[in-house]
């Protein structure tokens, strides 16, 4: 790069930074607190983030405001965001947040008014699927987790037991971990 371009592309990329620091507050404003003026919020870091050229780690700021907004009850807004998001694995291979993606298509098949169960169940073996390939080991117990609640009263609690314990047993500490403690309860509801 010429010299004299060097000052814009580091004032740029400190641009970049301050914009991807503004999205991850707000992402974490909005996972806290899933209400409209947060959701605002980090819809328009994204867009700032977007136009300055930044992309990385879109999959998983794309899976929280579809989270977000599932959790706020707007379903359709939701499923659009969630569109985008595997749109934009598609086009970049950022694969990061795929899992997750698939594990959240889940359980909006499940919020649908007509409930879609198998949709939902087919949405989180292809999360148990990718999590496992990317050796993403919460990311596949938190899809399991989910797998397992949706077969309570359907399936065997074995099966159950048989998806989720050998996935927390190769999980090493995080005993404290959200994703660890909510396996075991699910286990310890079946027991």
């Amino acid at each position: 790069m010429p010299p004299s371009l060097r000052p814009i592309a580091r004032k740029s990329k400190v641009g970049q930074i301050r914009l991807l620091a503004t999205l991850l507050s707000a992402f974490a404003r909005t996972m806290r607190e899933p209400i409209e003026a947060n959701i605002v919020a980090m819809r328009r870091a994204r867009i700032a983030l977007s136009k300055s050229g930044g992309s990385t780690g879109n999959s998983i700021i794309l899976f929280g405001l579809a989270q977000s907004l599932l959790h706020a009850g707007d379903l359709a807004t939701a499923e659009a965001a969630l569109d985008d998001g595997f749109a934009f694995v598609e086009q970049s291979g950022e694969r990061y947040w795929l899992a997750d993606l698939h594990r959240l298509s889940g359980q909006i098949a499940l919020r649908r008014p007509e409930p879609d169960r198998a949709r939902a169940e087919y949405c989180l073996s292809q999360a148990i699927e990718v999590a496992r390939g990317q050796d993403a080991r919460l990311l596949e117990l938190r899809a399991a987790t989910n797998l397992g609640r949706l077969w309570q009263g359907s399936r065997k609690n074995a099966e159950i037991c048989g998806l989720v314990e050998p996935i927390l047993g190769q999980i090493e500490g995080g005993a404290t971990a959200p994703d660890v403690r909510n396996a075991r309860a699910l286990l310890a509801a079946i027991s």
